[in-house]
């Protein structure tokens, strides 16, 4: 599978940029408030959200564009800090 690949929710309140198969930043758009969160898929939820983000996604998600994420990621007017 080639990365990065990009998600946004059926509802539109979260969006995914999957760098890897074990990491993923998720924006989130709460009313008016914004989060950005850097994952690193170490506990089992996570990595089964990610497997779902993955190759399960139709039901919960949609497929986006790098351009989509970056534009509200950019309206979002924050730095992602990445884990190490």
């Amino acid at each position: 599978m080639e990365y990065p690949q990009y998600r946004k929710s059926k509802s539109g309140n979260s969006f995914f940029k999957i760098t890897s198969g074990h990491s993923f930043i998720e924006l989130q758009v709460v009313g008016q408030r914004h989060f950005v969160y850097a994952i690193e898929a170490r506990t089992m939820p996570e990595r089964h959200l990610l497997n779902d983000l993955l190759y399960d996604y139709d039901h919960h998600w949609d497929k986006i564009t790098a351009q989509e994420f970056d534009s509200l990621l950019e309206s979002f007017n924050v730095q992602i800090e990445h884990p190490h």
